[in-house]
Protein backbone atom coordinates (compact mmCIF):
# COMPACT_ATOMS: atom_id res chain seq x y z
CA UNK A 1 0.00 0.00 0.00
CA UNK A 2 2.65 2.76 0.75
CA UNK A 3 4.79 1.73 -2.45
CA UNK A 4 5.46 5.35 -3.50
CA UNK A 5 4.87 4.10 -7.19
CA UNK A 6 2.72 0.94 -9.12
CA UNK A 7 3.90 2.35 -12.71
CA UNK A 8 5.22 -1.05 -14.09
CA UNK A 9 2.79 -3.17 -12.41
CA UNK A 10 0.87 -6.01 -14.65
CA UNK A 11 -2.62 -5.29 -14.68
CA UNK A 12 -4.29 -5.46 -11.25
CA UNK A 13 -7.90 -6.64 -10.23
CA UNK A 14 -9.48 -5.73 -7.17
CA UNK A 15 -12.73 -6.46 -5.51
CA UNK A 16 -14.21 -5.06 -2.18
CA UNK A 17 -17.32 -5.29 -0.64
CA UNK A 18 -18.15 -2.84 2.73
CA UNK A 19 -15.34 -4.13 5.04
CA UNK A 20 -12.51 -3.31 6.96
CA UNK A 21 -10.17 -3.21 4.42
CA UNK A 22 -12.29 -1.40 1.85
CA UNK A 23 -10.18 1.69 2.36
CA UNK A 24 -7.17 0.48 2.12
CA UNK A 25 -8.05 -1.62 -1.03
CA UNK A 26 -9.28 1.56 -2.84
CA UNK A 27 -6.00 3.48 -2.01
CA UNK A 28 -3.66 0.86 -3.94
CA UNK A 29 -6.20 0.41 -6.77
CA UNK A 30 -6.76 4.64 -7.14
CA UNK A 31 -3.17 5.06 -6.73
CA UNK A 32 -2.24 2.07 -9.22
CA UNK A 33 -4.61 3.88 -11.88
CA UNK A 34 -3.55 7.42 -11.54
CA UNK A 35 -0.08 6.04 -12.13
CA UNK A 36 -1.59 4.08 -15.30
CA UNK A 37 -1.57 0.55 -13.49
CA UNK A 38 -4.75 -0.98 -15.96
CA UNK A 39 -7.16 -1.53 -13.10
CA UNK A 40 -10.24 -3.66 -12.58
CA UNK A 41 -12.27 -2.28 -9.29
CA UNK A 42 -15.53 -3.98 -7.91
CA UNK A 43 -17.04 -3.05 -4.83
CA UNK A 44 -19.76 -5.18 -3.89
CA UNK A 45 -23.03 -3.79 -1.45
CA UNK A 46 -23.06 -4.91 2.06
CA UNK A 47 -20.54 -7.85 1.61
CA UNK A 48 -18.04 -8.61 4.07
CA UNK A 49 -14.09 -9.59 3.10
CA UNK A 50 -13.61 -12.37 1.25
CA UNK A 51 -17.90 -12.28 0.47
CA UNK A 52 -17.06 -15.20 -2.73
CA UNK A 53 -15.83 -17.58 -0.36
CA UNK A 54 -17.69 -17.11 2.36
CA UNK A 55 -21.11 -16.93 0.78
CA UNK A 56 -20.59 -19.01 -2.95
CA UNK A 57 -24.06 -19.40 -3.63
CA UNK A 58 -25.11 -15.85 -3.56
CA UNK A 59 -25.22 -14.48 -7.22
CA UNK A 60 -23.06 -11.50 -5.94
CA UNK A 61 -20.11 -14.00 -5.35
CA UNK A 62 -20.55 -15.95 -8.56
CA UNK A 63 -20.74 -12.64 -10.50
CA UNK A 64 -17.44 -12.17 -8.91
CA UNK A 65 -15.90 -14.88 -8.99
CA UNK A 66 -16.93 -14.88 -12.77
CA UNK A 67 -16.04 -11.71 -13.25
CA UNK A 68 -11.89 -12.47 -11.85
CA UNK A 69 -11.82 -15.48 -13.97
CA UNK A 70 -12.76 -13.22 -17.15
CA UNK A 71 -10.68 -10.63 -16.51
CA UNK A 72 -8.01 -12.82 -16.03
CA UNK A 73 -8.71 -14.79 -19.23
CA UNK A 74 -8.63 -11.21 -21.22
CA UNK A 75 -5.00 -9.95 -19.46
CA UNK A 76 -3.64 -13.74 -20.52
CA UNK A 77 -5.08 -14.22 -23.85
CA UNK A 78 -5.64 -10.06 -25.23
CA UNK A 79 -3.25 -8.38 -22.77
CA UNK A 80 -4.22 -5.38 -25.52
CA UNK A 81 -7.91 -4.90 -24.64
CA UNK A 82 -7.55 -4.46 -20.89
CA UNK A 83 -8.48 -1.15 -19.68
CA UNK A 84 -9.35 0.39 -16.60
CA UNK A 85 -12.38 0.54 -15.39
CA UNK A 86 -14.37 -0.04 -12.30
CA UNK A 87 -18.15 -1.39 -11.03
CA UNK A 88 -20.25 -0.79 -7.81
CA UNK A 89 -22.55 -3.60 -7.49
CA UNK A 90 -25.53 -2.84 -5.03
CA UNK A 91 -27.70 -5.11 -3.50
CA UNK A 92 -31.06 -4.60 -2.70
CA UNK A 93 -34.05 -7.16 -2.45
CA UNK A 94 -31.85 -9.85 -4.08
CA UNK A 95 -31.50 -7.49 -7.84
CA UNK A 96 -27.80 -6.69 -9.33
CA UNK A 97 -27.86 -3.24 -10.83
CA UNK A 98 -24.40 -2.20 -11.59
CA UNK A 99 -22.67 1.29 -11.93
CA UNK A 100 -20.04 2.30 -13.19
CA UNK A 101 -17.33 4.38 -11.34
CA UNK A 102 -14.03 5.73 -11.86
CA UNK A 103 -11.51 4.41 -10.39
CA UNK A 104 -9.51 7.22 -9.98
CA UNK A 105 -11.72 9.01 -7.85
CA UNK A 106 -12.40 5.33 -5.39
CA UNK A 107 -11.69 7.14 -2.28
CA UNK A 108 -11.40 11.01 -0.75
CA UNK A 109 -7.95 9.98 0.62
CA UNK A 110 -5.09 11.90 0.52
CA UNK A 111 -1.66 9.80 0.12
CA UNK A 112 -0.21 12.17 2.78
CA UNK A 113 -3.32 11.34 5.43
CA UNK A 114 -2.81 7.87 4.58
CA UNK A 115 0.43 8.12 5.17
CA UNK A 116 0.27 9.38 8.05
CA UNK A 117 -2.36 7.06 9.32
CA UNK A 118 -0.55 4.16 8.66
CA UNK A 119 2.70 5.63 10.68
CA UNK A 120 0.66 6.07 13.68
CA UNK A 121 -0.77 2.95 13.63
CA UNK A 122 2.52 1.06 13.39
CA UNK A 123 3.67 3.24 16.01
CA UNK A 124 0.69 2.09 18.17
CA UNK A 125 0.85 -1.25 17.17
CA UNK A 126 4.98 -1.08 18.66
CA UNK A 127 3.22 0.58 21.96
CA UNK A 128 1.31 -2.35 22.80
CA UNK A 129 -2.00 -0.50 22.18
CA UNK A 130 -3.19 -3.16 19.30
CA UNK A 131 -3.25 -6.96 19.89
CA UNK A 132 -0.97 -7.23 16.97
CA UNK A 133 2.00 -5.16 19.11
CA UNK A 134 2.43 -8.24 21.21
CA UNK A 135 4.24 -9.82 18.32
CA UNK A 136 6.34 -6.42 17.49
CA UNK A 137 9.09 -5.65 18.70
CA UNK A 138 9.36 -2.70 21.59
CA UNK A 139 11.25 0.20 20.66
CA UNK A 140 14.41 1.30 23.07
CA UNK A 141 12.87 3.63 25.80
Amino acid sequence: MLADSWEGSPPLWFEAGEELLTDEIAVVAQRAAKQGVKVQWEQYEAMPHAAPMLLPNLETSKRCLRSWGDWANQVVDAPEKVRTNGHWIPLRGGELEEREVDVTTVTDLKWDDVHSMVKKSKRRRQLGYEKEGKAMPKPAI
